[in-house]
């Protein structure tokens, strides 16, 4: 697909999700007709191959900034399709009995979502269910309490679960289900203060499939590898997609509505200038995270400390500064960005935003931080010469 003909169909999913998202918002409902035009504008692939995935990288960053902007929440399912998507991918080896799916996600006809938590307070490192492996080659999987985003329109659900009934917690590997291998019971909805759109109702989940659809890698690999830094970048780039939408909005209000002479004018344009030093300096922050992740080998920098630590200060950055530049940006509209009934209503832009601290609690991304500043420090000293620890 060409850079144009990207750009294009971008254009057409932008358009869609922009026309329904109030909609979506009020209702607390699937952004059904934004998926729609993923799916039939092919934006959904995710190629098989590792280097061309690589490839496609920047691509999907820069979409999800896009379609964020329209709807932030078609632009957060965007993204964790994207990352589920790709850690299948790196999961599971490319074989002709798993070429049934394999081909429909590569071509685009698929949508993934995704379980790995369950009871645990969001714990993803750790799961209770397990894979019960059939005699006749079969697998079946069930487990309680998993909030899973979209389920009602996803193709299939990559779940985590122990390798076996006698594995301890940790040790999980990856399983896809896929809509026709699985039952959803739904324990609890989703009436969210933002990104109503997702729908991350929480499950009891029940499948049964080949046992070609337990990941060949462990899930601890596949996180540290690809799920980690992937939805890090992602969804980095949704906050800051959500930013740009209330900042151009508000730069529209000035245009519009603030003329020169206005009283609000100078201090309003002063907010507006700090909204987008905000955007322009998590863009920054994405852009460099980014840059290193794809020179280095994605996989060598997110199995190092120093990577695991930088990607999850780009979440807390990012996520930080595109609060703030959505706060700057409701100031400059005032009360006609604080009413719902108005064309530059900035209430779904603050209540989306404030997803970004709270969905994966900046607190324990902190705290993993403080975590891996530890054990860095812990590395220094042992790699150190004896005499320069001694000063």
């Amino acid at each position: 697909m060409t850079t144009l003909d990207w750009s294009a169909r971008l254009d057409a999913v932008c358009e869609v999700a922009a026309r329904h998202a109030d909609d979506v918002d009020r209702q607390a409902r699937l952004p059904s007709e934004a998926l729609s035009e993923l799916r039939r504008q092919r934006l959904l692939a995710v190629p098989v191959d590792g280097a061309a995935r690589r490839r496609a990288l920047p691509a999907a960053v820069a979409a999800c900034d896009r379609i964020a902007q329209a709807c932030a929440s078609t632009g957060l399912i965007f993204a964790m399709h994207h990352a589920q998507a790709a850690s299948l991918m790196a999961g599971f080896e490319a074989t002709p009995g798993r070429a049934r799916f394999m081909d429909r996600i590569a071509a685009g006809e698929f949508l993934l979502a995704s379980s790995t938590t369950e009871g645990r307070g969001g714990d993803i490192r750790k799961s209770d269910c397990f894979v019960q492996r059939r005699d006749n080659g079969r697998i079946a999987v069930a487990r309680e309490g998993a909030v899973v985003s979209y389920a009602a329109a996803a193709d299939g659900i990559l779940l985590t679960a122990r390798e076996d009934e006698a594995a301890p917690a940790s040790r999980q590997v990856m399983v896809l289900l896929l809509r026709e291998q699985l039952q959803l019971a739904m324990r609890g909805g989703w009436d969210a203060f933002g990104m109503r759109g997702t729908a991350s109702c929480a499950y009891a989940i029940e499948g049964e499939a080949n046992a070609d659809h337990v990941s060949d890698v462990p899930f601890a690999g596949i996180l540290q590898d690809t799920m980690l830094p992937l939805s890090h970048l992602l969804w980095s780039a949704c906050w800051i997609g959500i930013a740009r939408g209330a900042a151009r909005k508000a730069a529209r209000y000035l245009r519009e509505r603030l003329p020169p002479d206005n009283p609000r004018a100078a201090p309003a344009a002063r907010r507006l200038d700090e909204a987008w030093r905000d955007v322009a300096s998590a863009e920054a922050l994405l852009a460099a995270c980014l840059g290193r992740h794809l020179r280095e080998g994605g996989a060598n920098l997110a199995s190092a400390l120093e990577g695991q630590w930088e990607f999850n200060h780009l979440k807390v950055r990012v996520s930080e500064a595109a609060v703030r530049a959505v706060r700057q940006a409701a100031d400059v509209c005032g009360l006609d960005g604080y009413r719902n009934d108005g064309p530059f209503a900035m209430g779904r832009h603050l209540r989306d935003s404030l997803s970004s601290l709270y969905m994966l609690h900046n607190d324990r991304i902190a705290a993993a931080m403080m975590e891996s500043q530890n054990a860095l420090g812990d590395r220094f000293r042992r790699e150190l010469p004896l005499e320069a620890a001694h000063g």
